[in-house]
């Protein structure tokens, strides 16, 4: 297939969003810890790795698309998840068609 390797690397990027990243956790430890010495501020710490976690899920879903460089997934303001299996503006699919 002509595009199969940045396709590979959007497959790539879809499977390792969901997974905690050295930010997040270092967040999340923070919040653990200023929760026994300043319970106040362990809100902030949540609200930073979940910042940090949603900004990973839009940039995996505005990814380019090798063919016509659109977001492959949404150009959505809010983004839910990835999107569909195919570009949303020139339907190139994220999958081989076996047929």
């Amino acid at each position: 297939m002509e595009y199969e390797k940045e396709l590979d690397a959007i497959r790539l990027s879809r499977t390792t969003a969901y997974r905690l990243s050295l930010p997040i956790v270092v967040c999340l430890a923070l919040g653990i810890a200023s929760s026994i010495m300043l319970p106040f501020a362990a809100p902030i710490f949540g609200v930073a790795a979940f910042a940090i976690f949603y900004q990973n899920l839009v940039n995996v879903a505005r990814m380019p698309c090798p063919k016509c460089n659109a977001p492959f997934g949404t150009d959505s303001t809010i983004v839910f998840g990835f999107g569909t299996n195919s570009c949303q503006r020139c339907g190139l699919s994220l999958f081989e068609d076996r047929s």
